[in-house]
């Protein structure tokens, strides 16, 4: 049977096929497979670009014939596959530069931003800091566990700067109590140890640090001087009055 296929596939490719070469090959038995015609030279070292296989059956046979370019034929008709692949590289390539030329000018507008924000929150706490620095009223920023963390220079004026040191509880510097006043439960009386005649009202108020940690703000004003003049002016209308009553002259008020 090779001999009869070999001869058969000469006679109908007798004519010099220069695009081409044939090779046939008995796949009966996958295991043993049969060479039965290829006009591909043996000597020549090339790598067919173009395959086409088929199976037919012939004589009761499974034959695989398969049809490889040569190198005439590819030369004759080059592929523009490369080209197409070099276009789509291009292309992609580009696409690829936009986006990153896109997401760094995005990046950049957001640094530009954050830095043009940081720094209106730099100036806005500066500010504050500034208000607070010189303001009448003493502040005193504590901790969650009621030690100092920072303090104005009208708090160190009224209890000293030896006593406001950071990390130092303020228990040892100000004793704070109750709210006597209903309509105020955020106003504190408040005393100093070792000076009783300073009288002074508290005001607390809790905030979050941008870590989530508690800090209270404590408002310290100095009512040593208001309390002091009420005092007065309540002795001196009891003396108004007991004047008025040795007189007996009657007052009638107006409500």
């Amino acid at each position: 049977m090779p001999f009869t296929a070999d001869a058969l596939f000469r006679s109908l490719t007798a004519q010099r096929n220069e695009v081409k070469y044939l090779s046939v090959v008995d796949v009966t038995d996958p295991t043993a497979k049969i060479e039965i015609y290829n006009d591909r030279p043996d000597d020549l070292d090339h790598t067919p670009l173009y395959t086409a296989t088929r199976p037919i059956e012939m004589f009761g046979r499974n034959w695989e014939l398969t049809w490889t370019s040569t190198p005439m034929f590819e030369h004759a008709h080059s592929s523009i596959s490369v080209w197409i692949v070099l276009a789509l590289g291009l292309a992609l390539m580009s696409l690829l530069s936009l986006m990153l030329r896109i997401i760094s000018l995005r990046e950049k507008r957001v640094e530009t931003e954050v830095a043009l924000k940081t720094l209106q929150l730099r100036a806005k706490t500066g500010e504050a800091q500034s208000v607070i620095d010189n303001a009448v009223i003493a502040v005193i920023v504590l901790d969650e566990q009621g030690f100092v963390v920072s303090s104005n220079k009208a708090a160190q004026d009224l209890f000293g700067a030896d006593k406001l040191k950071i990390a130092q509880p303020i228990t040892s510097t100000l004793i704070i109590g109750e709210s006597s006043d209903p309509k105020r439960r955020d106003a504190h009386p408040a005393r100093v140890p070792g000076r009783p005649e300073l009288r002074l009202m508290v005001e607390e108020n809790g905030w979050r640090t941008e870590n989530g940690d508690l800090r209270k703000s404590l408002l310290v004003q100095d009512v040593t001087e208001v309390e002091a003049a009420e005092v007065k002016l309540q002795e001196a209308e009891a003396r108004w009055n007991m004047a008025l009553a040795g007189a007996q002259i009657g007052v009638l008020t107006l409500i």
